[in-house]
């Protein structure tokens, strides 16, 4: 993302890899996909209003976090080794997707003044448990907990409160 982009060029100390030196421009053909794809929401105004523009919002960003979140949280080691902090690092990736989907959607998810954030922690760390007890070996009845409550968590973030992309 470009904003690993910008901490190593901020850190060059931290840029471990001469990959990382054509980050920039791979960044920039992310972007201009985002841009394509608000351009082709805008132009299907029905995807944009009432209950179905509020469900694709939803559904869209809900998941594009939670992907992000839970790669995030697979590839922490890499993170650090860059010298950035995993989770603040995905909380800053979901706040700018967040700004950029406004121009697309009607509505996105208001990160600072709901639990989003928190649940995202809690969803992380089931996940790891789940990882953890399918290495271990663990019983069928708690790995079955553990997929229960991490369902519990899923649809507990999935209906956290959204925003007008207008108010802000």
């Amino acid at each position: 993302s470009i904003l690993i982009d910008r901490h190593l060029k901020a850190s060059p100390d931290n840029n471990v890899a001469p990959l990382f030196d054509f980050f920039e421009p791979w960044c920039q053909d992310q972007n201009r996909h985002g841009d394509i794809f608000t351009m082709l929401i805008r132009c299907w105004p029905g995807l944009r209003q009432g209950l179905r523009g509020r469900l694709l919002s939803r559904f869209f960003l809900w998941s594009v976090f939670l992907t992000h979140s839970l790669t995030v949280c697979e590839r922490g080691d890499f993170y650090r080794i860059l010298g950035m902090d995993p989770a603040s690092f995905d909380a800053e990736v979901m706040r700018q997707t967040n700004r950029t989907a406004r121009r697309a959607f009607p509505w996105v998810f208001d990160l600072e003044g709901s639990r989003y954030l928190e649940l995202r922690d809690r969803v992380v760390a089931c996940h790891r448990e789940l990882q953890a007890g399918k290495a271990e070996g663990a019983g069928l009845l708690r790995q079955l907990g553990r997929r229960l409550r991490f369902g519990r968590l899923l649809l507990e973030q999935f209906l956290q409160p959204m925003v007008p992309a207008s108010a802000g």
